[in-house]
């Protein structure tokens, strides 16, 4: 049996392409190989390193999307850096501009423990992106590293600018501040791309808060980041 395999750093999918694309999640910190045992082959995007070595030395053959994989995109600098996550999800862009079901340039933006961006241009070039921290992390640090702000609720009910206590305080100043985020860096790689007509995809476990605040977002689904790592796997194969 195959399966696609994206360790995040809260939750990990363990996807498999020949039966429905069904898709199991698991806390990362739980993860292991006892989930493989039916599992011959594997392809994996991981951004939590001591988990990916744990699995390359359980799965000898196992493919792992990295910056030295083939790739159906270019680039201008380096990205040994950039995360299999993230490769993953330009390479599912590109794909599917290619069947044009979309048009670029193109923005992924993943809404998860972090939030990440990924543009690519009209000529298949990743331009570069953005990272900054999800909201779930955003109330984690400030309720771990202050006396008295306490661990709000993921959904705060916000109505207004003005908190009347410390949780809309926070509630307000974590979620309409990603939001005012997302919003500004959105508008500065429209103006470096010269264009306005961006193609804005938004994904991630956190996706249904931002669509509600930002218009331009198109969803995909909670398999963007899994059917792009199956794109590179069959590519990486072939070749």
């Amino acid at each position: 049996m195959k399966a696609l395999i994206n360790i995040g750093n809260t939750h990990t999918q363990i996807a498999y392409p020949n039966d429905k694309f069904r898709i199991d999640t698991v806390q990362t910190k739980d993860f292991s190989i006892k989930q493989l045992q039916q599992v011959s082959d594997v392809a994996i995007c991981a951004v939590v390193p001591e988990k990916l070595k744990f699995i390359r030395k359980s799965i000898k053959n196992a493919f792992v999307l990295t910056p030295k994989s083939n790739l159906n995109f270019s680039t201008e600098f380096d990205i040994s850096t950039l995360g299999g996550d993230r490769i993953a999800n330009l390479y599912r862009i590109a794909h599917l501009a290619k069947l044009n079901k979309l048009k670029l340039p193109a923005i992924c933006i993943d809404f998860g423990t972090a939030i990440t961006f990924e543009v690519l241009d009209e000529n298949y070039v990743f331009k570069g992106g953005a990272i900054l921290p999800g909201r779930r992390l955003l109330r984690q640090a400030l309720n771990a590293k202050t006396a008295q702000l306490p661990l709000i609720d993921m959904d705060l009910n916000i109505t207004s600018y003005l908190g009347k206590n410390t949780a809309e305080s926070m509630g307000i100043g974590i979620d309409l501040g990603c939001v005012g985020a997302i919003n500004s860096i959105l508008e500065g790689i429209k103006l470096e791309l010269k264009t306005n007509s961006v193609h804005i995809i938004g994904i991630g476990g956190d996706i249904n808060f931002f669509t509600n605040h930002i218009k331009e977002l198109k969803t995909e689904s909670e398999n963007f980041t899994l059917k792009g790592l199956l794109n590179a796997w069959e590519v990486n194969i072939e070749s």
